[in-house]
């Protein structure tokens, strides 16, 4: 039997002992790394108690961090792709260590307020319909295979793709603001409002906003 990888790291790091607080690094790659494995161990072990993670831990701080972290070391040629490779690495590199993080959480929430905290959506119109239709279309796949409980928020992003792939005055500026003309650029402009994320909020806030926003 198959198990998803971060049930493997719920049962790993159950097991973690507790370290001393360390200064957060001041790389900005390994700063949001450092506080990708203190989201991730926190939720798997959150007041010294072992739990399963939510879909809103997963798209909340720990996709968040590992946003941040892809988006520090790659800049503008960051992939969707590259998104998959770290999470996959950090993962496996976390499943063999037992230094903890978690005591580094409240710092690294300090540093990335928007990591918590509701989404903060841009003025424009066609730039906020793109954020809630491109979140919408990526972040479902995230948890996909996670044995997580269903969650509203989440499940509520087939409906916000739907409504504003069915406005017309939506999709059309969408598509004129960002010059879209072929797959090629729609990949792009996926990945750029994924990274672009960092800045308007963790994937479940954004999520969370603009359910709320079609209500």
């Amino acid at each position: 039997m198959k198990i998803h990888w971060m049930t493997a790291l719920a049962l790993v790091l159950a097991s973690c002992g507790k370290s001393a607080p360390r200064p957060l690094p001041t790389d900005p790659v390994k700063l949001a790394e450092t506080c990708y494995f203190a989201s991730l161990q926190h939720a798997v072990k959150a007041d010294g108690k072992p739990r399963m993670m939510t879909a809103a831990d997963i798209l909340g701080p720990i996709s968040y961090f590992a946003i941040a972290a892809v988006r520090a070391k790659k800049g503008a040629a960051a992939t969707i792709d590259d998104l998959g490779d770290f999470t996959n690495d950090s993962a496996m590199a976390t499943l063999y260590t037992s230094t903890d993080h978690r005591d580094q959480l409240p710092e690294c929430q300090r540093r990335f307020p928007r990591a918590a905290a509701a989404a903060t959506f841009p003025a424009d119109p066609a730039e906020k319909a793109a954020t809630c239709l491109y979140i919408a279309r990526f972040a479902p796949g995230i948890v996909q295979g996670a044995q997580v409980a269903r969650d509203p928020v989440v499940a509520s992003a087939d409906e916000i793709r739907t409504r504003i792939g069915r406005d017309d005055a939506a999709a059309l500026a969408i598509a004129k603001k960002y010059a879209i003309a072929s797959t090629d650029d729609a990949d792009r402009l996926a990945a750029r409002i994924i990274y672009g994320s960092v800045d308007v909020g963790s994937l479940y806030a954004i999520l969370k906003g603009c359910r709320a926003a079609q209500a």
